[in-house]
């Protein structure tokens, strides 16, 4: 991927202003909608992300190249997700992965400070612990 096909594509789908850290990392001032996202997961890697980060209905196997942090809400629904492993270490909102392939909880980001959905999905061991609740 050339840097000028990056930076279209990075122009789509931020809403406000990005920057490209000296690890390259895409840092986000503002909210990001990505779509076919799992096309280019090997080529932009996300940092940080002020807003809200949405990978949904994006036939997304991974959360690779997720954002570390998510100042928003961080909506993984509706995709070929067998773990979490991946996901934001910290959410600021909610946290979405419904519909999705997962059997288990495990990899879930550490802080989520909004609601946590994951209907859809088929749990067979839900043990985790979220802002200090254990969800077993």
């Amino acid at each position: 991927m050339t840097t000028n096909q990056k930076t279209k594509l990075l122009d789509q789908w931020v809403e406000g202003t990005w920057s490209i850290d000296a690890e390259g990392f895409v840092n986000v001032i503002g909210d990001v909608n990505t779509f076919n996202f799992y096309k280019y997961q090997t080529q932009i890697k996300f940092g940080n992300v002020s807003g809200y980060f949405y990978c949904a209905l994006n036939k997304l196997k991974t959360l690779k190249s997720c954002p570390h942090t998510v100042g928003g809400h961080f909506d993984c629904s509706d995709n070929k997700l067998t773990t979490l492993e991946g996901s934001p270490h910290t959410v600021g909102g909610s946290f979405y992965c419904k519909n999705n392939k997962l059997t288990t909880l495990e990899g879930m980001s550490k802080i989520i400070k909004g609601d946590f959905y994951c209907s859809g999905n088929n749990l067979i061991k839900i043990d985790c612990k979220l802002n200090g609740r254990l969800f077993a």
